[in-house]
């Protein structure tokens, strides 16, 4: 294909000119043409990757880990190319069940590409549970006692001041699983040590999380004042109000990446649906435990977030696309191969209009909405 008319992120900026795909990557210019596609000074962005996907369009990943095959298919009328599959925490006997049909479908999704799996517990702190059910205790002596076969799991979240979290974060990023601060109260000096046992990044910063105090700074604290450290947010309008957002944009630019969050209710009419165990109900895109004021999840796709980070935070198109495609890329070892248009990369294109509506997206090539 050979994309024309269209303004190109490459490099950190826009800028108006062609894209050569062929054989499912980025070809450089002068390559055979199959099919010009006018994109009509729209831009051109690479795929977007969500590390934080517990479903979407009816589907629950910790209830019905076969719905991933549907999700993908439909992923890229959010904008996305690439995901991690979340699952809220289970008992081991769940994660023995759920994991190898998750680990089975990894690379072989039919649209977005599915790149592994992030596990969301159960190592937490009791009192940070949210839409969570179960709480591991220290009964667990390691991941893979709690979990069984890892294969696949990129990203794990857990609280760093659990009993035994610490020789889960040495063991986990020895065997290179990066491991993310959340559903914790951790204080700041618990927070610098786990990332000084290889705890790499903080999981939907404030959400699930110790609030920041100026003499109790917490996770929020140690992340904002640490450059270049890796955090997610959800940028919904919902989870944090827009001056936060806007607050951690100026703080610590470097490090944020967006996540959706998004589960079965996302790009579906509001209802009821399930996270885990849970019930959960959407009543105006808002998503709750059904009968408590609790958050559970996230009723929009990334490509909608995009949007809203870039109203809230101030940040341009140009700033705001890392933070769905580079950073990501780049925490999962996977960069340039993914999050960039450079030259035999993957051919993972989002288009968006004027409007950062998403138009059209093609997961290595082939065309997913």
């Amino acid at each position: 294909m050979h994309f024309v008319n269209g303004y190109i992120f490459k490099d950190g900026k826009f800028s108006k000119g062609e894209l050569w795909v062929a054989d499912s990557v980025i070809h450089p210019k002068g390559s055979k043409k199959e099919e010009s596609i006018d994109v009509k000074g729209q831009f051109i962005i690479p795929g977007l990757i969500d590390l934080q996907l517990n479903g979407a369009f009816g589907h629950d990943f910790t209830a019905d880990p076969k719905g991933v095959a549907e999700v993908s298919k439909q992923l890229g009328r959010f904008g996305v190319t690439a995901f991690l599959a979340t699952l809220v925490s289970a008992k081991p006997k769940a994660y023995r069940s759920t994991l190898p049909q998750l680990q089975r479908l990894i690379g072989r999704s039919p649209g977005a590409e599915l790149l592994g799996i992030h596990l969301e517990g159960p190592l937490i702190n009791p009192l940070e549970v949210k839409a969570h059910t179960f709480v591991a205790s220290d009964a667990f002596s390691s991941p893979a006692e709690c979990y069984g076969s890892l294969e696949g799991v990129k990203l794990v979240t857990l609280a760093p001041e659990v009993t035994g979290a610490a020789e889960w974060i040495r063991s986990l990023h020895q065997q290179g699983i990066v491991v993310s601060a959340g559903h914790s109260r951790a204080s700041a000096a618990e927070m610098e040590r786990a990332i000084d046992n290889g705890v790499q990044m903080a999981t939907h910063l404030f959400n699930g999380m110790g609030s920041f105090h100026h003499r109790a700074p917490g996770i929020v604290g140690a992340v904002l004042s640490r450059p270049g450290f890796c955090y997610s947010l959800i940028a919904d309008g919902i989870h944090l109000d827009p001056h936060v957002v806007k607050m951690a944009w100026r703080a610590q630019p470097e490090g944020l990446i967006l996540v959706s969050d998004a589960m079965a209710a996302a790009g579906t009419p509001d209802g009821e649906y399930v996270l885990g165990s849970r019930v959960v109900s959407v009543n105006n895109g808002v998503a709750k435990i059904k009968g408590e004021e609790v958050l559970a999840g996230c009723a929009y796709g990334l490509g909608e977030l995009l949007a809203r980070f870039c109203a809230m935070s101030g940040a341009s198109l140009a700033e705001a696309v890392p933070c769905v495609t580079e950073k990501p890329a780049r925490l999962l070892g996977l960069y340039p191969k993914k999050g960039s248009l450079e030259i035999g990369a993957d051919a993972d294109l989002t288009i968006l209009d004027q409007h950062l509506k998403v138009v059209s997206c093609y997961a290595k090539g082939q065309k997913i909405f």
